[in-house]
Order: C-alpha cells, then sequence, then structure tokens
C-alpha cells in the first residue's frame, strides 16, 4: 500500500498454577497445559504443520489469560486465500501477531503426533505454556470497529477504511507487510494529507477533511517473492485514549515494545488482513 495524492496519484486447557516475582513487584503468571491442532495436505510439510499446531496452542492460552483471540473473520479469509502456500503463511502470520500482544514467558513442547484422517494429515501438539497475566485488563467500552471496502486488491486499486469508534480516541493506523524484512511496519494514518487523528465519530479513511485530496493505493512490493501471485497483508488500527508519538516506521518488535508502554486499558488493537494480488 501506499499513499498517492489524486491530483497526481504520485482444545482442552488445563489451568495450573502460579505466583511469581518480577522486577521489584509481584505480577500474577499463569501456566496452562493446553493443545493446537493443525490440518495440512500435500503442499504443506510436517514441520510447518506442526510450527503451526504449536502456534495455535499458545494462541489457546493466552485467550484465555489476556483475552486475544482469532476472529473468525481472520480464520475465513485465510481459508478463501489461493493455494496452500498462502493458507499456512497467512496462519502463521495471525499467529505472530497474537503473540505479540501477550508476554509468553516460556513454552515447552510435551508431545508431537501426526495423524492421517481421510486422505489429509493433521498435527495435534502439546504444550505448557507459561504466561505473565497483565496488571490492567482491557476496556470493554474502549473500541473501534473496523472494516475494508474490499478483501482482494490487485495493483492501483482504492484501499477505503471504515472506522467507527465507540469513544473519542486517538486513531493511528498502520500497514503490516509481513512478508518484508527490516521495519515493515508502516504508519499511513495520519499522514501529510489527513492530519487530525482525534476521532469522534464515523470517519472514512481518506477523509473528507483531508487537506488534499488522495488515496491509499494497493502496491505489490517488488521485493515479494516471484514464486507467489498472492500474500496476505494487514492493517493495525491502534486507539488510544491520550496522544502517542509514533515514528513512521517499526520493526515488528520495535511496535511490539512501543505498544507495550501504552496500559491495555488506555488502548485497542484491531487487526484486519486482507490479499495483495500480482
Amino acid at each position: 500500500m501506499r499513499l498517492a495524492s489524486s491530483c497526481g496519484l504520485a482444545g482442552l486447557t488445563r489451568l495450573v498454577c502460579v505466583l511469581c516475582l518480577l522486577g521489584h513487584g509481584w505480577v500474577q503468571a499463569v501456566v496452562l497445559d493446553t493443545q493446537g491442532e493443525y490440518h495440512f495436505g500435500p503442499e504443506t510439510s510436517r514441520n510447518q504443520a506442526c510450527h503451526l499446531a504449536a502456534g495455535r496452542a499458545k494462541v489457546n492460552a493466552l485467550s484465555l489469560v489476556v483475552g486475544e483471540q482469532i476472529s473468525s473473520e481472520e480464520k475465513l479469509t485465510c481459508q478463501q486465500s489461493t493455494g496452500g502456500e498462502s493458507t499456512a503463511s497467512c496462519e502463521m502470520h495471525k499467529n505472530t501477531w497474537v503473540f505479540l500482544d501477550g508476554n509468553i514467558r516460556t513454552a515447552e513442547k510435551v508431545s508431537e503426533t501426526v495423524k492421517v484422517l481421510d486422505g489429509a494429515s493433521v498435527c495435534k501438539v502439546t504444550m505448557v505454556v507459561d504466561i505473565a497475566n497483565p496488571k490492567a485488563k482491557t476496556n470493554a467500552y474502549f473500541d473501534v470497529k473496523v472494516s475494508l471496502n474490499k478483501k482482494n486488491f490487485r495493483e492501483g486499486e482504492a484501499i477505503q477504511i471504515e472506522l467507527q469508534p465507540s469513544a473519542p480516541m486517538y486513531i493511528n493506523i498502520f500497514a503490516w507487510y509481513p512478508h518484508l524484512d527490516g521495519e515493515n511496519m508502516v504508519q499511513i494514518f495520519p499522514n501529510q494529507f489527513d492530519t487530525n487523528n482525534h476521532l469522534t465519530v464515523y470517519t472514512r479513511i481518506p477523509s473528507h477533511l483531508a487537506k488534499q485530496s488522495y488515496v491509499l493505493e494497493s502496491f505489490w512490493q517488488p521485493s515479494y517473492p516471484n514464486s507467489k501471485e498472492v500474500v496476505d497483508e494487514w492493517l493495525i488500527v491502534v486507539g488510544t485514549l491520550k496522544p502517542v508519538a509514533w515514528q513512521s516506521n517499526y520493526t515488528l518488535q520495535g511496535f511490539k515494545e512501543k505498544l507495550s508502554e501504552i496500559p491495555m486499558n488506555e488502548r485497542r488493537v484491531v487487526r484486519k488482513n486482507y490479499f495483495q494480488l500480482r
């Protein structure tokens, strides 16, 4: 995705225990015995499938502690992607984001089994996951609904983002390109055209209040693998109670560290994936 001025288009989980000492204060930690499964065909290797199954086990554990989950919409979108490789990579990127939003201290694999069922295979992984329980919970009354005009985009097509905040908030939107290395988190809103990110009502981005007419244009990154015809890309929408000074680019780890500075009850993060077609 790139900015362009329109005038020159330039399973069963068992809760175990414990309290542990972190830093200078007591912070509750939770140890979970959890399972994850991943069904796969011949286009996906056993190692990749079991890696994804382990990811699902961690997601299951995190969802019980911090309430972070992969939405049914994200699951459906990945299932509708073309090709097994894209589906597997999309699943991996969903898991990656959830891991970053939670704090997994350790994760130990207990067992791994693969069975063949009706021509397909399933890998089941059992893990013991140690999760630091956050001091503050999310605020259920502080949320933002995010929708896109399409799910699949070809190069040059316009992307429109619709935002419906439940309360006044400062909105920052980042594009995440998981198939790229380095600083692959790029801020796309606010920008030099749209500068007001304090939203109180339904708003479409690009907004009608922009200083200059522009579009968010879909773009096939030159460094994407030649073997791919479709890749999953993501919008990460961050709503905060107070204004936050963000950089224009982050590595994924750098973005996590910045996000962790904001109390959970003063922020809301919404992920929205879409597909870029060659």
